[in-house]
């Protein structure tokens, strides 16, 4: 079982890492994002393997503080993503071949990278 001052500096750890994969993100680093996610990974399996500790006001800006890295590192990818399409769209068009383009019930492409959800883990 995890204490509390160790829950803490572990969900400050996960926290610095996403801080650190969101600058990678935006600067294009792919070695920062590769020796970060082991970082990330780790401290994840750490809070899910330990019961959560009794809340108190820093825990929880903490939580917090995480989930919106979380939500602002999505939206990073997501963004890579579009900007990623429209390039493979145009390459596509100039090499003769038509997207082929269907949305499906909930308004993503079928059957392309925008189908998958790629929320935080």
């Amino acid at each position: 079982m995890m204490d509390a001052p160790a829950y803490r500096q572990t969900l400050k750890t996960l926290n610095e890492t996403l801080r650190a994969e969101i600058a990678a993100l935006e600067s294009g680093d792919i070695s920062v994002l590769e020796s970060s996610t082991p970082a990330k990974l780790a401290a994840i399996s750490a809070l899910q393997l330990s019961p959560i500790v009794a809340s108190d006001a820093e825990t929880d800006a903490l939580i917090r503080e995480g989930a919106e890295l979380c939500e602002q590192a999505a939206l990073r990818v997501n963004l890579l993503l579009a900007g990623v399409e429209r390039r493979l769209a145009v390459l596509s068009r100039a090499a003769g071949h038509a997207p082929q383009i269907r949305y499906g019930r909930n308004g993503r492409m079928d059957g392309g990278y925008r189908s998958l959800d790629l929320d935080c883990a």
